[in-house]
């Protein structure tokens, strides 16, 4: 079940920390609080009845407990975590409208979207997005022990952007294109390293898997092989490029990590039907 924040007004928090608990703590009676709370393990695991439900945390996970909801939690071994209190509403809610997907072309222009509500569930594992979320929790270490006001805000910022790629994590679980976890890892990492050249060698490595793998991905999920993707989106930014700036045909195909201008051109006709010098004129007139 998903539930919804409500980000219409800036989340702040009221409390945070970090607490280990030993084998043999329980909370014999459920309790409640007047806010919302967040708990991240980063060592152990514990077990929290939440309502009627019961969620077994460990490293790397995350649980969201809303305000006034009746909760008790425990652990036979020990559980070290960070957690938050935090404001805002929080209900039950059906699964997010998705956004267009934008896989196979690249643009400078966001698709437009209402960003007043976050979506998850009450339990979270962030896996790959670990470092980023500790990373912000340092953060908020940090700024909380400067006790300055712009410390706080900053504190508060980083604590959302937390609940932000939680809600992204919600997102990328629950759209409706349901690759496998190996071809997002390898969509993303081509995405971000697009003015690169990016070998497939390079790319198996990043991801950890083998290039017949990642060929037999690209194929049944894509109809493609891992060059030709690499290639496809390289190409299409070239276009967007040449609607957006002034650079001219050498300095795209330099700035996308080709190392021959002939070969970049060679390969924008046989993608696009004409030769970028034509294609740059028509996207300049």
């Amino acid at each position: 079940m998903l539930y919804a924040l409500d980000i219409s007004e800036r989340i702040g928090c009221t409390m945070f920390g970090r607490m280990m608990q030993k084998n043999g703590w329980e909370s014999t009676e459920k309790r409640t609080i007047a806010r919302n709370l967040m708990v991240f393990v980063i060592d152990g695991q514990a077990d929290f009845q939440v309502a009627d439900e019961n969620y077994h945390i460990a490293a790397g996970d995350i649980l969201i407990i809303p305000a006034n909801t009746p909760y008790r939690g425990n652990t036979t071994d020990y559980c070290e975590y960070y957690f938050f209190h935090f404001g805002g509403t929080i209900s039950p809610a059906s699964s997010p409208e998705p956004l267009r997907d934008l896989r196979r072309v690249f643009t400078f222009t966001l698709t437009p979207a209402s960003y007043d509500r976050i979506y998850f569930p009450l339990k979270t594992s962030v896996r790959e997005d670990y470092n980023k979320i500790y990373n912000c929790i340092i953060s908020c270490t940090e700024h909380n022990a400067h006790g300055t006001m712009t410390g706080r805000l900053i504190l508060d910022t980083e604590f959302q952007k937390i609940l932000l790629l939680i809600g992204e994590i919600t997102e990328f679980e629950n759209r409706s294109n349901n690759y496998p976890p190996a071809l997002d890892k390898m969509i993303v990492y081509i995405k971000k390293n697009l003015t690169k050249s990016i070998s497939l060698a390079d790319l198996c490595e990043h991801c950890r898997i083998s290039s017949s793998y990642a060929e037999r991905l690209f194929k049944r999920h894509l109809n493609t092989t891992v060059t030709e993707y690499i290639n496809s989106e390289k190409l299409y930014y070239a276009c967007e490029l040449m609607r957006s700036t002034g650079m001219n045909i050498s300095e795209i195909a330099s700035y996308l990590g080709y190392c021959d201008v002939f070969y970049f051109s060679k390969r924008f006709k046989r993608k696009f039907g004409k030769a970028p010098s034509k294609m740059f004129r028509s996207e300049k007139n």
